[in-house]
């Protein structure tokens, strides 16, 4: 509550205090008779303010789930949501697009790397004992230069000087060019390797931005960025171990949190997660509310650009973070399924599974019964 009530409650108030005696002279006086009053006096005011904000902090802190739908667009209007899920789609097609074209490169790094190699050491047949084409060596020398940049370079690139390389080598004798047999040794046993990771590793990465930023079906996409992580958590989860984490989450938690050693990290990673809401939330008051009276009862331009800049930074900066929080979180949640998903089949006294197949007809037996009621019989293990 400390960090997601009553520290941005307070960092409000105070921001706005400060606006307000520079805007008004009326809040400078009021500040000028809290100095001035009896140490009695102003004990007792701060009592009262303090009542006051902890109780308005109390709020705060209990709407911070409610902050949260907001962000993840759960009470938006449904048309609001339905465009927004289309432009998220749009995201998602040109993922899934770009993690096709990172596929055929992969494809082709592979090839090259188990065809060219050999190729290259039969085309070994040239006697000439100098550089025909004084293009190859800076070339070789571009395309480590590339690497060393950690560059993803495209297997097309590497063709023109494969083709380079094998007129040379049809020419030109390694035995006598020791400077030649380097480079088609640096090509065939750095160069291309190194491409190829770089273009799994591209793979990779599209590939787990696929897994965990968006839902297995596109019509489950939502219309924010956190509302699809969650779904894609959720499905995640379901695929790999049959668990509904929406449905056992909570047994789950107090399992987990009963682990010294895990809890903290579970704690943090949710006390982070609601402090970065609740900020962004304060940002927002704090911006469309200064906005509004300004324009309702006037203000110098000076100070209406400055806290529409600053506002919007400031919110910009806190919905980063909650995006930053809410994908550690995430993770917290599915280590959590991964490490503490048997202990809570045996506090429910079901028998551990003896297989992946098994573990996931228990969950997925266990789902239906509580969700739909479904005349499933259920094992239980007292031992």
């Amino acid at each position: 509550m400390l960090l997601a009530g009553f520290l941005p409650v307070s960092l409000l108030l105070a921001v706005s205090w400060l606006l307000a005696c520079w805007q008004s002279a009326a809040c400078r006086d009021l500040s000028e008779y809290f100095l001035r009053a009896k140490l009695t006096e102003q004990f007792e005011m701060g009592v009262v303010c303090l009542l006051l904000l902890s109780m308005f902090s109390f709020v705060f802190w209990l709407l911070n789930p409610w902050f949260r739908q907001v962000l993840e667009g759960r009470i938006w209007p449904s048309f609001v949501q339905d465009w927004l899920a289309d432009s998220h789609r749009k995201s998602l097609r040109s993922l899934q697009a770009s993690m096709q074209d990172a596929l055929h490169e992969v494809g082709l790094y592979r090839q090259a790397v188990k065809q060219w190699p050999g190729q290259l050491a039969a085309d070994r047949t040239g006697t000439g004992r100098s550089f025909t084409d004084r293009n190859l060596a800076p070339g070789y020398e571009q395309l480590n230069s590339r690497l060393d940049r950690y560059e993803t370079v495209p297997q097309k690139d590497l063709v023109p000087f494969h083709d380079q390389l094998v007129t040379e080598l049809h020419v030109t004798s390694t035995t006598h060019v020791p400077e030649l047999a380097q480079i088609l040794d640096g090509f065939c046993n750095t160069v291309l390797p190194a491409g190829l990771d770089r273009a799994e590793r591209e793979l990779y990465r599209r590939v787990t931005d696929r897994i965990f930023q968006y839902p297995a079906q596109p019509r489950n996409v939502g219309p924010t960025k956190l509302a699809n992580i969650q779904e894609a958590q959720r499905d995640y989860i379901t695929s790999n171990y049959g668990i509904d984490v929406s449905l056992f989450w909570a047994d789950l938690q107090k399992v987990a949190s009963a682990d010294e050693k895990f809890a903290p990290t579970l704690d943090n990673a949710k006390t982070r997660l609601d402090f970065s809401v609740a900020m962004t939330a304060v940002a927002a008051i704090f911006t469309i509310g200064w906005i509004a009276l300004n324009i309702w009862f006037g203000s110098r331009p000076l100070v209406y650009t400055l806290v529409a800049m600053l506002g919007l930074f400031a919110i910009l900066v806190c919905q980063r973070l909650v995006f930053i929080n809410y994908v550690a979180f995430a993770e917290t949640v599915r280590t959590s399924v991964e490490l503490f998903r048997f202990q809570l089949l045996k506090a429910l006294h079901l028998p551990l599974p003896a297989n992946n197949n098994a573990e996931q007809q228990i969950w997925l037996d266990l789902g239906r019964k509580l969700e739909t009621g479904a005349a499933i019989t259920i094992t239980y293990d007292h031992a």
